[in-house]
């Protein structure tokens, strides 16, 4: 019986230690790089800087061309991606919320390094999706 209480209790402290972890404010940041045929593009060398404070963070895309930056603080930013025989692609002015789930799929072409294709949207999200849990928004 004894045993019992002992995993009753043991088991009642993990499910109270659960949802803390569902208070993260942070939000998560995602895409999938291709060529202008549609083909993913592995290697490829992804940035996501906050404008704010020109604070940078590198990710290298895996073999079906995805990126995934994780624990991202609400703010204005731009992401870059570059790869060896390809126009660097820019996509400026990406609202990040709290926990919020942002997509930002981007498109290479193919060209020399020194040409850029910049897309830049309007002070808005790209792709916001709710977190599955989350509290009441409010807007300042």
């Amino acid at each position: 019986m004894r045993m019992f209480a002992m995993i009753a209790v043991m088991a009642g402290l993990g499910l109270a230690v659960a949802p803390a972890h569902a208070q993260d404010y942070r939000a998560r940041v995602q895409g999938t790089i291709v060529d202008t045929g549609q083909g993913t593009l592995p290697g490829v060398t992804v940035r996501l800087i906050n404008d704010a404070t020109g604070v940078a963070v590198e990710r290298i895309t895996d073999e079906q061309g995805r990126y995934l930056f994780d624990f991202v603080e609400p703010g204005i930013y731009t992401i870059t991606s570059e790869l060896n025989g390809f126009k660097k692609a820019e996509q400026k002015n990406i609202r990040v919320q709290q926990r919020g789930d942002i997509t930002s799929n981007m498109v290479m072409s193919v060209g020399g390094v020194e040409e850029t294709v910049t897309v830049e949207a309007p002070k808005v999200s790209v792709r916001s999706t709710p977190a599955a849990r989350s509290s009441r928004w409010t807007r300042s």
